[in-house]
């Protein structure tokens, strides 16, 4: 979108490991080396880009060190703008803290941060040019997130109020393959060995797959994990496929965006949904609240410096 936009831009993965084999070696098994890896990774990625960059933005940066931030200020020219942008809380990504007061600007998701820290609140945002309009949904209930915390104990409650009711739930639960035998046949992770093969999905969806799956979902389940009050992506790609919601997350009714005819909010892990809910037809939102929650406006809102 930034290039969309106009934009000349230089990506830098944050994930050093990702990045060749070479890092993923010494992150796996020479971890004693990783500062030396994470600063030689970025300072080699960096310092030639850094000379002619109008802005910097940065997001999550949960392996910068302020360190490499400061030696990459000193090379940037004054003009550059360094923007900080946190789709993740504090709690799970405490490195964010740190490297905040070399930012012009910080920007989070997390409402609680935003208030703590004195970050500028920013939720994150849905696609429109993958968005597709249907008048009828195939499924009634869709479930669709990583295998981690208590999601499947979450889906298995689900799975037994779509039985009950005869909902009809389309579910998908992801993590990479190597996890999983690790979690379920060496770990005996009980949430891991309770899930369900026919559930389970080993290759992340494309976002043309994901938003396939809301247009023809009328209602979305999101489990937020319980040290997180930011809207998580899940919630706002529901806004921006017109579907309802169904949420731990209490933040929501802070928001523009919360409309009891579409969110059902439920407590910790004990879900209910209402066959009125469902079959109430989903109630528009005014055009300018929607579009608040698009990509474009995020970025407009991240680059107004």
């Amino acid at each position: 979108m930034l290039v969309k936009a106009g934009a000349k831009v230089d990506m830098i993965i944050e994930n050093v490991e990702y990045s060749n084999f070479f890092y993923r070696f010494i992150y796996v098994y020479v971890p004693q080396l990783k500062p030396q890896i994470i600063k030689m990774y970025y300072e080699h990625k960096l310092n030639k880009k850094i000379k002619t960059a109008d802005y910097v933005l940065v997001i999550r940066g949960s392996s910068l060190t302020t360190d490499i931030i400061s030696k990459v200020k000193k090379v940037a020219t004054e003009k550059c703008r360094f923007i900080m942008y946190q789709w993740d809380g504090i709690k799970n990504n405490p490195n964010a803290e740190k490297i905040a007061p070399y930012f012009d600007r910080v920007y989070t998701f997390d409402m609680d941060d935003a208030k703590t820290k004195g970050w500028t609140y920013l939720p994150l945002f849905f696609l429109p040019d993958y968005v597709k309009e249907k008048t009828t949904r195939e499924w009634d209930l869709l479930y669709v997130c990583s295998l981690h915390s208590q999601r499947v104990k979450i889906l298995n409650l689900i799975k037994k109020i779509s039985k009950d009711s005869n909902y009809r739930l389309k579910a998908i639960l992801y993590m990479k393959r190597v996890l999983y035998y690790k979690y379920k046949y060496l770990n005996k992770n009980q949430e891991v060995v309770d899930a369900e093969d026919k559930d389970l999905c080993f290759d992340s969806l494309s976002i043309e797959e994901c938003y396939k799956l809301y247009s023809n979902s009328k209602a979305v389940i999101d489990y937020t994990h319980p040290d997180q009050t930011g809207l998580t992506m899940r919630t706002i790609e529901s806004i921006g496929n017109r579907c309802k919601l169904i949420t731990n997350n209490h933040s929501i009714l802070q928001t523009d965006i919360y409309n009891e005819n579409n969110i059902c909010i439920y407590n910790g892990t004990d879900v209910n949904i209402s066959r009125k809910f469902i079959e109430k037809p989903y109630e528009s939102i005014p055009d300018e609240i929607y579009n608040k929650y698009s990509i474009d406006h995020w970025i407009t809102e991240l680059m107004s410096m």
